[in-house]
C-alpha cells in the first residue's frame, strides 16, 4: 500500500491557451533524429508554465463522484475531478501535436498526457548497454581533421547530450581529454599546455581556447606561405657546414639519400624528417618566421646546407654530390613556393655523427622522492628477536576502474602476509566495525529531504595510518633490500595492509582524530559521526577508507574536510556518485541509487550477458528443497554468485526473498539451485536500470511485517518479511528464516512482529543519535488481526507459551508507546514480497510500492 500521507494539491493551471501558439514554441517534430532539441524545446515550455510535475510526477486522478457525509458515492460529479480531466486532455492534445506521424504510432491507445510522456520517454531513451557502448564508441571516435573548432566541438557536444539523455554523465576534465586526443598534430604545442593546466577547464571556456589557437594557426599559416622561400634560403658568403638536429643520435651515422635537380634558378628546400617544422606542412614559430624575415637573400646562393634531421636532401649543384648516378624514375619534388621539380641524379651518403657534433655524455638527475615507507614513518630495520614471528610481504598490483569500467589509473601495493600472524602472538584483537546500509539509506533519505550536497572522500593509504599496539616484524620487501643490512628485518611502528589488526588500528586512529574535532560518535553504529554546531549539523559515515560527508553548511563541511587533510592524505572526489558499487544519480525529485555496474560486471563474470531474461526473481513453482540428489561437483561457483547476489540487494529488495532463499543451500548446492541462482541473473539483466528512489518526505517510521507460515516444504519454519520506510524511502529491508517452527499463523506473525520492532527500536537510536526526533510513534502494519489483539491483550493467551519472550517485547513496546500496531489486508501488505515467490503481477505491483523503478520510467532532471 501506498504511504499515508496528506493530499496533494491540484495544480488547476489549464494549458489549452498553449495550443494555438504551440508552433511558435516548439519548432520541430519528435522523430528517431531530433529527440533531445525536441525534448529541450517542451520541457523548457511545460516547466515555465508549472505544468511538468503533472507528466514526470503525476497526481492521481481524482473521485469521478463525490461522497456523501455517510461515505457513500453519490451521482454529482467532484469539480476537482473535471479540472483534472481537462488539465490532463490538454497538455494530451499539446503533446500530440508536437509528434511526428512515426511517433504519434508509438504512443496510440493512451489515454492520458503522463501516458504518452511515459512511452515517449522509455522509447527513445533506452538505456541499454549496447546502446551506451556504442554512443561511448561514437564520442571517442571524433576526430578534428579538416573541420573547424566550433564544428569540431559541436560533435564532441551532440555525441555528450546523447549519453546524458541515457544517464551516462561525462564531466568536463574527461571531455578536455577526449577533445584533445581528437585535434591534428598542428595542435600539439596547444594540447602540451592544456594537459599541464593546474585549474579545470569548463567546455565553454576550451571553444574560446581552441578558437584563438585556430585563429593564429591560420594566421601564421598565411605568414609561412610568404615566407617559406626566405627560410629555407642559404646566406652565400656562408662557408658549407651542417645544421644539425635537435633531437639527440642513437646510431653511429645517419644514412641520407642525397638528390640533385638540375636548375640552378630554383632553389629546392630540404624535406626533413618529423623534427622539422617546414616538412609537414607545420607552422613555423614566430621568432624563426621573424629571422627569415630579416635574413639577407641571395638569388645566386649554391652552397648546400645539411639538415641532419632529415632523411632525404636535395642540392642544385651536382658537384655536392660525387659518385652520383643517373635518376630514371619519373618522381617529382615539392618545394616550398608550391612548384614541383624533375630529379636528375641520385646518391646514397653516409653522414657520420662525429662530422656533425661533438660527442654528448649523458648526465643523470636522481629525484629526491622519499618511498612511502619515509614519509609514513612505517617501519624501521632491526634484528629480529628470536621469540618473535616474522612476516612475510608481497606486491599486489591492481587495475583501478572509474564507474564506466574505463581505466582510472594503475596501482602498485606492498602488503603483508597476514596469514603468517599468530593470534595471541602477532595480534589481540581484529574487529572494525563499518557502517550498516540502512544507515546510509538515512542519511541519503535525509539529505534528499532537505537538499544537502553530499560529499565523498577517498582516504590514500589509510592503513598506513594506523599505529600498532603488538610488535611485528616483517620480511624487507623484494627489490627495495637494503644492501649494507641485507639480514636485517623491518620493526613495524604503523599497520600495513594485509595485516589482521591493520583495520582496527586504522579505525582508532581516524575516530580519535574525529572526537578532536568535536564528532561524537553514534550509539547505534560505531561508523557513524555527528558535528553539532550551534544551528549546523554535519554527519560522516565511515567505511574503511571510503567517507560520505554531508550537513546543513557546505561551509562547514569544507573545512571539516581541509581539518581531516592536514593529518591524512583525503582526496575529495566532489559530489557522491560512486560508492562501494552503488551509483547515485542526483535528479529533480531526489537521488537515484542504483548497481548498473555492478550487475553488469557479475552478468559479465558468469557469462549471462546475454541470456533469456526472466519477468520475477523466483519462479513460484517447484519450491526449491535439499532433497535433489545431483549436487554440484565444484560448489565454489554457487556460492560465489550467491554472495555475490547479496551485496545486489542494498538496492535491490525486488531480489531479496529470492536470494534468501537460495542461500540455504550453500552447504550442498545441486544443478537446480544453480538454476534458480542464475533466474535471478536473468531477471536482473531485464531491470538493469532500477534502482531506489530517495526523495523528501515526512520525519515518520513506518514499517510492515509479515510471515509466510510454515512456508518451507523440508522443515516447516515460516519466513518473515520485514520492511521500514523514513517518510517515503524505504531504509531496511529484511527476508529471514524464523528459528524455530511456529505452531501457528499468529505465531509466525508474532515472531516477524517482534523482529520489526527490534528493527524499529535501532533505528530510533539512529534517529536520536542524528539529533532528530519523531513527531509520532512509529506505525507497524500487520494483516494478521490474531496477532494484533495478543500485542494490544494484556491477558496472557495460551497461544503464547512458546514465544514468550517475544510477547513480553512487543507487550512492552506498545505499552511504552515506542510503536503503533495497524491492520492492513493482505493485498496492500507491501512486505508480503519478501516471505514468498509471487505471481508476475503482484510482484510487479509490491515493486512499484517499494519505489523499485527505473530512473527514465519515473522522473526526469539532473
Amino acid at each position: 500500500m501506498s504511504i499515508p500521507s496528506s493530499a496533494p494539491t491540484l495544480n488547476t493551471q489549464t494549458p489549452i491557451f498553449l495550443l494555438s501558439n504551440i508552433t511558435n514554441y516548439v519548432t520541430v517534430k519528435l522523430d528517431h533524429t531530433n529527440f533531445l532539441m525536441w525534448k529541450f524545446q517542451i520541457t523548457g515550455i511545460l516547466d515555465g508554465y508549472s505544468l511538468l510535475d503533472h507528466i514526470e510526477d503525476p497526481f492521481p486522478c481524482p473521485c469521478k463522484f463525490l461522497l456523501s457525509e455517510t461515505g457513500t458515492v453519490t451521482q454529482e460529479i467532484s469539480p476537482l475531478f473535471l479540472q483534472w480531466k481537462a488539465r490532463d486532455k490538454a497538455l494530451f492534445s499539446l503533446i500530440s501535436s508536437t509528434l511526428s506521424p512515426s511517433a504519434i504510432s508509438l504512443v496510440m491507445g493512451q489515454t492520458t498526457a503522463s501516458g504518452i510522456w511515459k512511452v515517449i520517454m522509455n522509447r527513445y531513451t533506452s538505456v541499454s548497454r549496447s546502446s551506451i557502448v556504442n554512443l561511448k564508441r561514437e564520442l571517442n571516435s571524433i576526430k578534428k581533421n579538416s573541420d573547424s573548432v566550433t564544428e569540431y566541438l559541436q560533435k564532441i557536444k551532440e555525441a555528450r547530450d546523447k549519453l546524458v539523455s541515457v544517464g551516462v554523465h561525462i564531466d568536463d576534465e574527461e571531455i578536455l581529454h577526449l577533445v584533445l586526443q581528437g585535434l591534428p598534430t598542428e595542435f600539439h604545442a596547444f594540447t602540451f599546455t592544456m594537459l599541464t593546466k593546474n585549474e579545470s577547464v569548463r567546455f565553454e571556456e576550451l571553444h574560446t581556447l581552441m578558437k584563438t589557437e585556430e585563429d593564429l594557426l591560420k594566421s601564421a599559416s598565411d605568414n609561412s606561405k610568404e615566407l617559406t622561400h626566405m627560410a629555407m634560403a642559404a646566406n652565400k658568403s656562408s662557408p658549407s657546414n651542417f645544421n644539425s638536429s635537435t633531437a639527440p643520435f642513437n646510431n653511429h651515422f645517419n644514412s641520407h639519400r642525397g638528390r640533385g635537380g638540375g636548375r640552378n634558378q630554383h632553389r629546392g628546400g630540404g624535406r626533413t624528417s618529423q623534427t622539422s617544422t617546414m616538412a609537414e606542412g607545420r607552422h613555423p614559430p614566430a621568432k624563426l618566421a621573424a629571422m627569415a624575415t630579416s635574413a639577407p637573400i641571395n638569388p645566386n646562393q649554391t652552397t648546400w646546407i645539411s639538415d641532419t634531421g632529415a632523411t632525404d636532401h636535395f642540392t642544385p649543384d651536382l658537384n655536392n654530390i660525387p659518385d652520383n648516378r643517373a635518376y630514371t624514375d619519373s618522381q617529382l619534388v615539392s618545394v616550398g613556393n608550391g612548384h614541383q621539380l624533375p630529379i636528375s641524379h641520385i646518391v646514397l651518403l653516409l653522414i657520420f655523427q662525429s662530422l656533425l657534433m661533438p660527442p654528448i655524455q649523458p648526465v643523470f638527475h636522481l629525484l629526491d622522492i622519499k618511498p612511502h615507507s619515509q614519509i609514513f614513518g612505517i617501519c624501521a630495520l632491526d634484528t629480529l628477536k628470536a621469540v618473535q614471528n616474522l612476516v612475510g610481504c608481497r606486491w599486489v598490483y591492481k587495475i583501478k576502474r572509474a564507474t564506466d569500467g574505463s581505466v582510472s589509473r594503475y596501482k602498485a601495493r606492498l602488503v603483508a602476509k597476514g596469514f603468517h600472524q599468530q593470534a595471541g602472538v602477532d595480534y589481540a584483537e581484529t574487529f572494525s566495525p563499518v557502517v550498516k546500509p540502512p544507515t546510509v539509506r538515512i542519511i541519503l533519505s535525509l539529505a534528499a529531504q532537505n537538499r544537502w550536497q553530499l560529499r565523498q572522500l577517498d582516504v590514500s593509504n589509510a592503513f598506513l595510518h594506523g599505529y600498532l599496539q603488538e610488535t611485528v616484524y616483517m620480511a624487507q620487501p623484494t627489490g627495495f633490500i637494503d644492501a649494507v643490512q641485507p639480514s636485517h628485518v623491518c620493526h613495524l611502528h604503523k599497520s600495513l595492509y594485509g595485516l589482521k589488526q591493520a583495520p582496527r588500528a586504522w579505525f582508532e586512529r581516524f575516530t580519535s582524530h574525529l572526537l578532536t574535532l568535536g564528532f561524537t560518535a553514534s550509539v547505534a553504529d560505531a561508523s557513524l559521526f555527528v558535528l553539532k554546531q550551534d544551528s549546523v549539523i554535519v554527519y560522516l559515515l565511515l567505511y574503511v577508507d571510503d567517507i560520505i560527508i554531508t550537513g546543513s553548511d557546505s561551509t562547514v563541511v569544507s573545512n571539516i574536510i581541509s581539518q581531516l587533510s592536514t593529518t591524512f592524505e583525503v582526496k575529495d572526489l566532489g559530489p557522491l556518485r560512486y560508492f562501494l558499487g552503488l551509483q547515485i544519480d542526483y535528479k529533480k525529485a531526489g537521488f537515484f541509487v542504483h548497481q548498473s555496474k555492478y550487475i553488469t560486471d557479475l552478468l559479465t563474470k558468469f557469462k549471462m550477458s546475454d541470456c533469456k531474461l526472466a519477468s520475477t526473481p523466483i519462479a513460484t513453482a517447484p519450491v526449491l528443497s535439499t532433497s535433489a540428489s545431483d549436487s554440484l561437483a565444484d560448489p565454489t561457483p554457487y556460492r560465489s554468485l550467491v554472495g555475490a547476489l547479496q551485496y545486489a540487494t542494498f538496492t535491490r529488495p525486488d531480489i531479496t526473498f529470492a536470494v534468501n532463499r537460495v542461500c540455504q543451500f550453500m552447504h550442498n548446492p545441486s544443478s537446480a539451485h544453480f538454476v534458480a541462482a542464475k533466474r535471478i541473473l536473468r531477471y536482473l539483466k531485464g531491470s538493469l536500470d532500477k534502482g531506489v528512489l530517495f526523495q523528501p518526505g515526512p520525519l515518520t517510521l513506518t514499517a510492515f511485517t509479515d510471515a509466510d507460515w510454515a512456508g518451507d516444504p523440508v522443515d516447516r519454519r515460516s519466513t518473515s518479511g520485514i520492511t521500514v520506510f523514513l517518510g517515503n524511502n524505504p531504509i531496511t529491508w529484511l527476508s529471514k528464516k524464523q528459528h524455530t517452527v511456529s505452531r501457528s499463523s499468529t505465531e509466525a506473525e508474532y515472531r516477524s512482529l517482534a523482529t520489526g520492532a527490534a528493527e524499529l527500536a535501532w533505528l530510533r537510536q539512529v534517529i536520536c543519535d542524528l539529533g532528530l526526533y519523531l513527531a509520532s510513534a512509529p506505525i507497524m502494519w500487520c494483516d494478521n488481526t490474531s496477532a494484533l489483539a495478543l500485542a494490544s491483550n494484556p491477558v496472557f493467551h495460551g497461544r503464547t507459551k512458546h514465544i514468550e519472550v517475544d510477547y513480553h517485547f512487543v507487550r512492552e513496546c506498545v505499552v511504552r508507546g515506542d510503536i503503533c500496531l495497524q491492520f492492513i489486508s493482505t493485498d496492500d501488505q507491501v512486505a508480503d514480497i519478501f516471505t514468498k515467490a509471487l505471481p508476475t503481477p503482484r510482484f510487479h505491483r509490491l515493486c512499484s510500492k517499494l519505489l523499485v523503478c527505473s530512473t527514465d520510467h519515473m522522473f526526469e532532471g539532473g
